[in-house]
């Protein structure tokens, strides 16, 4: 299953969609801050960001997006409010950012995640004589 790595402070709003990806078996790291050196270390399938400021998300977005193994990670950003707009930096490929603005409930969170993740486990293909 998928390795998500979710950046946030406190995970209040974020706890049912947190619990049902672990359920399902996707790996969880939950962090309240993140460097680009956490990021590599933590080598997530998709990463989920419930933002303080926006301009610390931009910041984040722009150093992913300049980092040639991390530049097409897809990006949730959970809950945002206000511009949302200005949390896209210009160079940012949209398809592999998306934001969910506020108020956010458990179930947007976890379809959202499913459009970059796995949700149903491999399927195991059988040759039939």
């Amino acid at each position: 299953m998928a390795r998500i790595l979710v950046v946030t402070h406190g995970a209040g709003t974020l706890r049912t969609s947190i619990a049902a990806f672990r359920i399902i078996g996707h790996r969880v790291t939950l962090r309240e801050a993140v460097t680009l050196a956490d990021v590599h270390r933590a080598s997530p399938d998709l990463l989920v960001i419930a933002p303080g400021k926006p301009e610390i998300v931009r910041a984040l977005i722009l150093a992913l997006r300049a980092d040639a193994t991390l530049r097409f990670l897809p990006v949730i950003v959970a809950g945002a409010e206000g511009d949302l707009q200005a949390l896209l930096p210009p160079v940012a490929p949209a398809a592999d950012i998306m934001i969910l603005p506020a108020p956010l409930d458990a179930g947007t969170l976890f379809e959202a995640a499913h459009f970059f993740v796995t949700v149903t486990p491999p399927v195991t293909l059988r040759r039939v004589a």
